[in-house]
């Protein structure tokens, strides 16, 4: 702190930032080296609770070291603090100076110990032990020789009180009685000062409110010390502005209506601005004839004030606000007086430091707990197995409450064992690689999948997220596990599907070229079968027939696994179907096997074809007769399952399940991965085609549901196949819609064909039946010869698949200027089957066909167009 006359201290530009009490965030206090506020170390260290006896932090006010001249100073009293047993908690240095020491070295001591005469003590003892027990004042009188010099003594004895309003200690002032003598001008106005600062010392002792401490001050100073008015202000660091944090005396009305401030610029030249720019005491003895203060002088004229005072209060020795006294008489602060209420300021600053250190060091051991708690919540609560790992030796240093769950090792199980104790025997080698090897930088890294074990002896696929730390001083792993068992099943399957859907369209596409050419080879061996009559080589043309007719069968499986076969969806109950087809399955699978069935309590209802779910059974039930050769049970069940999800099989909601399941011979891993694909079979050469199973993959997929197996060598196999539920009454009936015989009629036929054979046979057999014919190779030629024809086109025959554009394409277009022709769309497989139901002028014709098939289907479109009246 600089005097007049001194260097002033360096002006501070930062500060720190203010706290919603008025207080600022700082750190714990440090050494300054230039003395400064700080508390030397023993005291320090009582503060601390490791000094030779405990005294509460900030209790005491600071313990400066005094120079030889402040020791020669005439302070006529000063103040001390002391425990319940007699020990010096905290000495003012006008107290030290007094017995000859620093206040460093009066800490911890009793009065035998500072060179108090043993018959002086054994008086000031019984003293301080009354104001203990009762509370009450005490004074006592003692002659005490100090550097060979004999002083008399007077001490004053009073209690301190702690937070529980107990006595906690006491608090005595000494008197030179000899000084006191020689000062007795002024002495009355000490004594108050003395006062003051005993109280306000007091009152830092007993609260640890900021605000308490500032308005008691306050008050004190005003009432005892008899200034008119004592205030203190606190910094705004933002705007550099002061603001009253309180007051008291007279006059207090009128700071509410003033700005003060510490900025560089007149109105901060007052003592309040310069105690706190400047980070000294400024006191003006006669505000009237002080130049510094002419900005502030018609305030004081107006209010009668002749001094003015302003002592710096610190935090961590930085100026953060100050307190200030007025007082109507000029010259009020001798020397004496000054030191003592820069006491007063630096015991107040003291205090406030203190405060604030150990609300920083409470915030920080909150932000500590509140850190742990996160690290607690982030390890505890993960979903996924967290364990720390010993690099070294491999053992489990913690788990997580997911480990433990997932894999049913207890937490002290854990703790007995090692990483390689949960890894798969052959993985073993290089799990422990993994985990001794050197993170690059200490980051993340993602290792596996690795195999590991549960207690109860599953195995389970799991990739491993690791991170290097430090546990309790020695290296570890902080190892996250992913169980990724259920996602490599589903990659598996998605690639099973992939691979079907891909096959699928392979075979698709070539299931339509050949029933263009099936139409052409049964179309034409009918025609020759005709023109032969009883010629002997009619029965060669009869083979080439049946042949194609086999090979039209075959060129239907593929597409019923291609998904594009003709169907006709409706709802059907599963339980009637599988009681329609019974009698036939017991015939199928002969009298050697037990046939059983099951059905649900309500109604499966699913959108299916009802032919094309009873060839799902009777496939079904011939590949469980060939693998029973020697007999067996054949079980067919229809069950209602609540919820899809729950058989994680990419569907949700009410659903269908109906299973085939027989206890023959089973299939292997290897054949079971490739059951569903077509023209695969085990079985000998000529004895089957292979297109079993995956027309019924075909048939399931196309009616929206998911199909699958499950089998074993020796343990039977299980075919099951899930459709969504439809929450519908059911029309059940079975029966077909007739076939409509038209009465032949003659009309225009335009027909479009890309294929040269389909298209030559097509129109051979509609001009033999007396149509007229128009032909185009292509949409484009349809649409050229429909615009320059006038007359009427009474049916459109169009394939689906061609060049450029499709059938359906074409016969809208036709129909948006011809609305009265009627079409029939064929196909080898309709890629829009729907959009053939969407108009009742259009019909469906798939191939291959024979001529009587092709006259039936345009027969019956001809007709409709007479029902409804557009003949």
């Amino acid at each position: 702190m600089s005097r007049e006359g001194e260097r002033p201290a360096p002006r501070v530009h930062t500060q720190p930032s203010s706290r919603s009490d008025g207080l600022p965030a700082v750190a714990p206090p440090r050494s300054s080296p230039a003395g400064g506020d700080d508390l030397g170390p023993t005291a320090r260290a009582r503060l601390a609770g490791t000094g030779p006896a405990q005294a509460r932090p900030g209790a005491a006010g600071p313990a400066r070291r005094i120079s030889a001249s402040a020791a020669r100073t005439g302070l006529g009293s000063s103040v001390g603090y002391y425990d319940r047993e007699g020990r010096f908690v905290y000495a003012t240095p006008a107290m030290a100076a007094y017995f000859g020491m620093t206040p460093d070295q009066l800490i911890g001591r009793t009065w035998y110990e500072i060179g108090v005469p043993p018959e002086n003590v054994v008086a000031l003892e019984a003293a301080r032990r009354r104001v203990l027990e009762t509370g009450a004042a005490a004074r006592e009188e003692a002659v005490i020789k100090i550097n060979g010099r004999s002083h008399q003594t007077e001490f004053v004895i009073k209690p301190t009180f702690g937070l529980d309003g107990l006595v906690a200690g006491t608090v005595v002032t000494a008197r030179d009685g000899s000084e006191r003598t020689t000062h007795s001008r002024g002495a009355t106005r000490l004594d108050r000062t003395l006062q003051i600062l005993s109280a306000v010392d007091q009152v830092i002792v007993r609260t640890r409110d900021p605000n308490v401490i500032l308005e008691e001050t306050c008050r004190i100073a005003a009432g005892i010390g008899g200034f008119e008015l004592a205030w203190i202000g606190m910094l705004e660091p933002e705007s550099g502005n002061v603001r009253l944090a309180h007051n008291a005396g007279r006059d207090e009305g009128l700071l509410a209506r003033i700005t003060v401030t510490a900025r560089e610029e007149p109105s901060g030249h007052g003592v309040v601005g310069t105690a706190i720019r400047e980070n000294r005491t400024a006191i003006v003895q006669d505000v009237k004839n002080n130049s510094r203060m002419s900005y502030w002088r018609s305030f004081f004229d107006q209010l009668g004030y002749r001094t003015a005072a302003g002592f710096p209060i610190r935090i961590s020795g930085v100026p953060v606000g100050a307190l200030v006294l007025y007082s109507a008489r000029t010259s009020r602060f001798d020397a004496v007086e000054a030191r003592l209420f820069e006491q007063v300021a630096g015991d107040i600053s003291n205090a406030l430091t203190s405060i604030a250190t150990e609300r920083a060091i409470a915030e920080a051991q909150a932000a500590l707990a509140r850190s742990e708690r996160r690290y607690r919540d982030l390890f505890d609560v993960n979903p996924h197995p967290l364990a720390v790992v010993d690099v070294e030796t491999l053992r489990f240093l913690a788990v997580n409450d997911a480990a433990v769950t997932d894999y049913g090792y207890t937490r002290d199980d854990f703790l007995e064992m090692t990483v390689l104790d949960i890894v798969a025997p052959d993985e073993a080698r290089a799990v422990q690689a993994a985990i001794q090897s050197i993170l690059p930088g200490g980051g993340f890294r993602t290792s596996g999948p690795w195999r590991q074990k549960r207690k109860d002896g599953s195995m389970i696929t799991v990739e491993v997220s690791a991170h290097d730390l430090d546990f309790d001083g020695r290296p570890a792993r902080l190892m996250l596990a992913i169980d990724v068992t259920t996602r490599e099943k589903l990659q598996a399957r998605f690639e099973e599907s992939t691979r079907l859907e891909a096959m699928g369209s392979l075979a698709g596409g070539m299931a339509h070229d050949f029933n263009n050419l099936l139409t052409a080879i049964n179309g034409y061996s009918d025609i020759l079968i005709g023109e032969l009559g009883d010629d002997p080589r009619v029965d060669s043309a009869r083979e080439i027939r049946r042949a194609g007719a086999r090979a039209a069968d075959l060129t239907r499986q593929v597409l019923a696994f291609a998904r594009r076969q003709e169907w006709a969806p409706r709802p059907i109950d599963v339980n009637g179907v599988v009681g329609s087809v019974t009698t036939l399955l017991r015939r199928l699978i002969g009298e050697n096997i037990s046939l059983r069935t099951r059905s649900s309590s309500d109604p499966a209802v699913i959108r299916a074809d009802t032919g094309q779910i009873e060839q799902v059974l009777v496939n079904l039930a011939v590949n469980a007769r060939d693998a029973m050769p020697l007999g067996g049970v054949l079980e067919i069940a229809v069950e209602l399952v609540a919820d899809a999800a729950a058989l994680d099989r990419g569907m949700e909601g009410e659903a269908v399940l109906l299973s085939v399941s027989d206890n023959g011979s089973g299939m292997d891993d290897a054949t079971l991965e490739r059951a569903f694909e077509p023209f695969f079979t085990t079985k000998e050469a000529g004895q089957g085609t292979g297109l079993g199973l995956a027309t019924v993959y075909g048939i399931v997929r196309q009616a929206g549901g998911q199909i699958w197996a499950e089998s074993s060598i020796g343990h039977g196999t299980c075919i099951s196949a899930l459709f969504p539920r439809l929450d519908v009454d059911a029309d059940l009936a079975t029966a077909e819609a007739p076939a409509v015989s038209g009465p032949g009629l003659r009309a225009t036929v335009l027909a479009v064909e890309d294929d040269p054979l389909v298209r030559a046979f097509v129109v051979s057999t509609l001009e033999r039946a007396g149509y007229r014919v128009l032909v185009a190779a292509s949409p484009a030629e349809a649409i050229a010869l429909s615009e320059g024809l006038t007359e009427r086109i009474d049916l459109l025959v169009s394939d689906v698949v061609m060049p450029g554009s499709s059938g359906h394409d074409l016969a809208w277009r036709l129909l948006a200027v011809r609305p009265e022709t009627r079409v029939v769309l064929m196909s080898g497989y309709d890629v829009e089957p729907s959009r053939s139901g969407e108009d009742p002028r259009l019909s469906f014709l798939p191939k291959p066909f024979d001529g009587r098939r092709l006259l039936t289907a345009v027969e019956q479109a001809l007709e409709s167009a007479t029902h409804s009246g557009d003949a």
